[in-house]
């Protein structure tokens, strides 16, 4: 090889590592390369219905020199209404979470249950927004965590079937414990009867502080009805999602003597 040929060489070589350290420094600067996500926390946590887990679900910037934005979204909510938080919000204006974390550091969000038992998951991703939100530059880290409904037991405690003539005052009681037996309070029991059979015929009662709706009604129809009455517990107040718990009552009225005066 001519000297002047290896010169050429020598300088396409210099050249090349010119523009590759200048890549690096710009990548660096922008942070649109090497930050990275590791180092997971709080997958897996478990808690009741409308609480807030007491640990943080977290990830870290691996990297030794890049900051970088992660953005934190919802996947699935069976709890109806979960969502997530954050003090440090980039993105204030939707349901997602955003935060920068600078090289090293490690940060999170919290996650607040809905009303209903199930499970929650949701991602956290390197994150970019191009001007039209923020969207995810890497493949997400997902995490899992499950809402535990406490089991409550909706019994009887008025006799079945209901014996009164029509114009008596029919009050049935129903009783809301829960898996120790203590009384569970503040809870709404709708009382649904056939239009005509009672007055009200449809009355929502909550339970008292030893776990007791009464509900008082008006006997209006005489005849034998099976189940005609239902007392209904809706644990997380959202209708026909598979949690309520009803019990029934059968009426049996009879009809009102005559009156000769």
């Amino acid at each position: 090889m001519g000297l002047r040929t290896l010169l050429d060489h020598t300088r396409v070589s210099m050249l090349a590592r010119q523009l590759l350290c200048l890549l690096l420094l710009t990548l660096a600067c922008t942070g649109t390369a090497f930050a990275q996500l590791g180092n997971p926390t709080g997958d897996g946590q478990s808690g009741a219905p409308n609480q807030t887990l007491p640990q943080q679900l977290t990830v870290t910037n691996t990297s030794t020199f890049a900051p970088v934005d992660v953005l934190w979204y919802i996947i699935l909510d069976d709890s109806n209404g979960a969502t997530i938080s954050s003090p440090s919000d980039q993105d204030t204006g939707s349901a997602n979470v955003v935060i920068n974390l600078i090289s090293g550091a490690s940060g999170g969000v919290s996650l607040t249950f809905g009303p209903s038992g199930g499970d929650v998951t949701l991602a956290a991703c390197e994150a970019t927004n191009p001007g039209t939100g923020w969207v995810c530059s890497t493949t997400p880290i997902v995490f899992g965590a499950t809402a535990v409904a406490p089991t409550w037991i909706l019994s009887k405690v008025s006799a079945d079937p209901i014996n009164a003539t029509v114009g008596d005052n029919v009050q049935t009681t129903v009783r809301v414990l829960d898996a120790f037996g203590l009384p569970i309070s503040g809870q709404d029991i709708r009382f649904l009867a056939p239009a005509g059979s009672v007055t009200p015929d449809d009355v929502t009662v909550p339970t008292d502080l030893n776990g007791f709706a009464v509900a008082s009604m008006t006997a209006t129809q005489a005849g034998t009805q099976a189940n005609a009455l239902s007392a209904t517990l809706d644990q997380d107040g959202i209708p026909a999602n598979g949690d309520e718990q009803t019990v029934t009552y059968s009426f049996n009225f009879l009809a009102a003597p005559p009156n000769f005066t």
